[in-house]
């Protein structure tokens, strides 16, 4: 099908391959669709030959999403640089070579390189991204700087696209103002949305990071669903609906997210004002973690008190973006 496609043709005989029985004779492969095997005389038979080329196939996850550069020999003995994102790309990487894969930086954020040789099929990488842990405002090109880096670049408040935490745990940015300004409730009132965070102990509930997974099924899982007189996931549904400066879209953040913001209070509120961003509202706001089915957990800005709230009621929601 694929070989029609293309304007091709599939071998319909007898075709070599590269097996060999013995010194004498060599294994041929029917193509007629028997799939049958046979051993011939190498000297005194002739048949067709097709070229193969093996692809390898490279796979990337990151901390954070970027390029990457890989250098590498390809079957021909030929050196190809080629740029890659995250997850899979096939490679005709010649086995028994070099490969270098580089990532590009992410402001003052950068990963090692990583060099191997080919040995087989398939190459699964991971590249972690780091920088000192803290609170930085990052600029719509991806760069993250201290307030006295910000002043001193002489920055405008529109080259900001939020307030960046990095930490062991999670590192997000935080949005520069609310969408929507009023309080909202989470939605979803008597269901309990699967594969996210459902615990009412609030140690287990701040072990979730996961915001940017949570929201997806939050909103799917509620499409349609009508309960208290709200339908739908208005927290999880305004968080996506938010587009950053950059172009990244917002998710409602977990407990353990909020949390992290919230140890870096003091740092988070300042570069939101110097950035001009509308501070963040010292009382309740909804995170994508649930206390039970009826509850959803939140978090108060003003002292860092974790509670829970009816999923029918309004909190604030804030929209994170993943760095």
């Amino acid at each position: 099908s694929f070989m029609s496609l293309i304007g091709g043709t599939m071998p319909s005989s007898y075709h070599w391959t590269s097996t060999q029985q013995n010194t004498s004779n060599a294994y041929s492969f029917d193509c007629r669709g028997t799939g049958y095997a046979a051993n011939h005389k190498k000297n005194n038979i002739t048949f067709p030959v097709r070229a193969f080329a093996p692809y390898g196939y490279l796979n990337i996850t990151s901390t954070l999403a970027t390029k990457f550069t890989v250098s590498y020999t390809n079957n021909y003995n030929e050196q190809v640089t080629q740029r890659v994102g995250i997850g899979g790309t096939s490679l005709n990487v010649k086995v028994g070579t070099q490969v270098t894969v580089t990532p590009d930086a992410i402001g003052d954020m950068t990963a090692e390189p990583q060099t191997f040789t080919w040995e087989g099929f398939r190459k699964d990488l991971s590249f972690v991204f780091a920088k000192d842990a803290g609170v930085y405002i990052q600029h719509v090109n991806g760069s993250l700087h201290t307030e006295a880096e910000w002043t001193a670049g002489g920055y405008a408040n529109s080259d900001a696209n939020g307030v960046a935490i990095l930490s062991s745990n999670a590192s997000f940015v935080i949005a520069k103002e609310y969408a929507p300004s009023s309080k909202i409730a989470w939605g979803g009132y008597g269901k309990v949305i699967t594969d996210i965070v459902n615990n009412s102990s609030s140690a287990t509930a701040l072990l979730d990071y996961d915001g940017i997974g949570n929201t997806p099924k939050i909103i799917e899982q509620c499409e349609g669903y009508t309960s208290q007189s709200i339908t739908g996931a208005p927290a999880a549904e305004a968080c996506a609906a938010y587009t950053f400066p950059n172009g990244k879209k917002g998710y409602l953040p977990a407990l353990g997210e909020w949390q992290r913001a919230y140890d870096n209070k003091t740092a988070v509120d300042s570069a939101m004002t110097l950035i001009g961003g509308t501070a963040i509202n010292k009382t309740s706001h909804w995170s994508s973690a649930q206390y039970s089915g009826n509850h959803g957990w939140v978090l108060y800005w003003s002292n860092g008190t974790i509670s829970f709230g009816d999923k029918s009621n309004g909190n604030y929601v804030r929209a994170f973006a993943a760095l």
